[in-house]
């Protein structure tokens, strides 16, 4: 049996496959690398229904994850403060750290830190007038993201009424209207 009939037979009728699946037969087609794959689609949001599987934080779940999403997005990216998952070889929330299974990329993509080169020092003066920072509280013991009111480039993640203080990757500045690290230009608060 060839896979346009299985197609036909469950009411699949994606004209990129069958294309393809008029020649090749079913084992063929599921061991074929081109049908689909994650690179370049880690952490893509909602399900790609143009694509026979999936690269979401869902798929997993789901059952409809490409052969290669465990090697290809074993990564942070799209992940930042996502709930905790048993099914990731990984975590990207804030109590990774505790228990030593953050992804790898998690200091970078998710706390903003960054690898800083030692160079020969020179020595300047500045006069900086000082001013206190104001202090954060979460408000009622809830969960959820807050604007640091010191700096642009950081958000407080509250969970159980505990603050997190988090970094948004370089050049990108929390927008509390999504709940992101965004580009300034969509962040009219930091302005």
């Amino acid at each position: 049996m060839n896979f346009w009939t299985v197609l036909a037979v469950c009411g699949l009728m994606s004209s990129a496959l069958l294309v393809e699946a008029k020649s090749k037969t079913f084992r063929e087609l599921i061991t074929n690398k081109a049908v689909g794959s994650c690179v370049g689609r880690c952490g893509q949001s909602g399900t790609d229904s143009t694509k026979p599987c999936q690269c979401n934080l869902s798929c997993q779940t789901y059952g409809d994850c490409c052969d290669d999403f465990l090697a290809t997005c074993n990564t942070c990216n799209g992940r930042c403060s996502a709930s905790y998952n048993n099914k990731w070889p990984c975590q990207c929330n804030v109590e990774c750290p505790s228990y030593d299974n953050c992804c790898a990329d998690y200091d970078a993509l998710c706390l903003g830190v960054t690898t800083t080169v030692k160079t020969t020092p020179t020595t300047t003066t500045t006069t900086v007038a000082t001013t206190t920072p104001e202090s954060f509280t979460c408000p009622n013991d809830l969960f959820g993201r807050y604007p640091n009111p010191n700096d642009c480039h950081s958000y407080y993640e509250c969970i159980a009424g505990q603050e997190y203080l988090m970094n948004c990757p370089p050049g990108l500045y929390y927008n509390p209207d999504l709940q992101v690290c965004d580009y300034l230009d969509n962040v009219p608060s930091c302005q």
